[in-house]
């Protein structure tokens, strides 16, 4: 049996993952489904050269009604027009950055410390850091009340003034145009289940929705249940992925390769 992971960020969005990162990991294939990109593959090429399969995915954020939701494809072939919905996500999250920051240094906290490396935009883990680590902001993260990343987190992103999001873009905008197997990425995190079961029918009736994530370190053991259920009821690829973005991440809820054959025999036009 051939195990691998199906959900997985590199540096090319909010990730770490390197190729030596998966090889210490023993897994036979990878899929790179960076955000709102499908450059994460290239961060991962070399592994080809040590037998494990890279994957080019991505996972979109997209809106259905109200809600805005995480679907990702596996080894699309997107037409012309796919490529306007990267350069509408990726100018969404860059702007989304910029706020974040500017919000975080308008309470008096000096960022000049954020690296300005190879990703596209920097995350809020890297905005944390880059305040917590720099004796400058001592005195006015403790007057703030800020010690630690948990509550630097609790004050600016979890409902605080830097709590910006992707808005996304409608799912008939985007997913038509992906021509690739899709999975909703942790529903628990993004629905309110089972009362949004009516959603998931709709990707899966509308754009051909072929699994959902249903064991993932995103869900409680009550979500695996009712995820379980709804891909049951739905006729859906119950899919085990782990939403990877660090090192740790790489050794739980491994794809079965089973799982990744079955979404290739059944992806659009096959």
């Amino acid at each position: 049996m051939r195990w691998g992971q199906l959900h997985l960020h590199t540096r090319q969005s909010d990730g770490d993952i390197t190729p030596e990162m998966v090889r210490r990991a023993g897994l036979q294939f990878v899929a790179a489904t960076d955000h709102d990109t499908l450059a994460g593959a290239d961060r991962l090429r070399s592994l080809s050269d040590n037998g494990i399969e890279v994957i080019r995915g991505i996972e979109l954020t997209v809106r259905v009604g109200d809600k805005r939701l995480h679907v990702v494809a596996i080894d699309p072939n997107p037409d012309a027009a796919f490529a306007g919905v990267i350069e509408t996500l990726q100018t969404q999250r860059i702007r989304r950055m910029e706020r974040i920051v500017s919000v975080v240094e308008a309470h008096g906290i000096d960022l000049s410390r954020l690296p300005r490396g190879d990703r596209p935009w920097p995350t809020k883990r890297e905005i944390t850091e880059a305040a917590l680590s720099f004796s400058k902001n001592a005195i006015r993260l403790a007057e703030l009340s800020i010690d630690s990343h948990r509550t630097f987190g609790r004050y600016f992103y979890h409902g605080g003034p830097a709590d910006f999001r992707v808005d996304g873009v409608p799912a008939e905008a985007a997913l038509p145009h992906v021509r690739g197997p899709l999975i909703l990425a942790h529903p628990a995190r993004s629905l309110k289940l089972p009362a949004d079961v009516s959603i998931i029918a709709h990707l899966k009736n509308r754009f051909g929705l072929m699994g959902i994530e249903v064991v993932t370190r995103k869900h409680r053991p009550a979500d695996v249940v009712s995820c379980a259920r709804i891909a049951r009821d739905l006729g859906l690829l119950p899919v085990f992925a782990n939403d990877v973005h660090g090192p740790s991440h790489l050794h739980g809820n491994r794809t079965p390769g089973c799982q990744l054959a079955r979404l290739r025999r059944t992806r659009p036009g096959k």
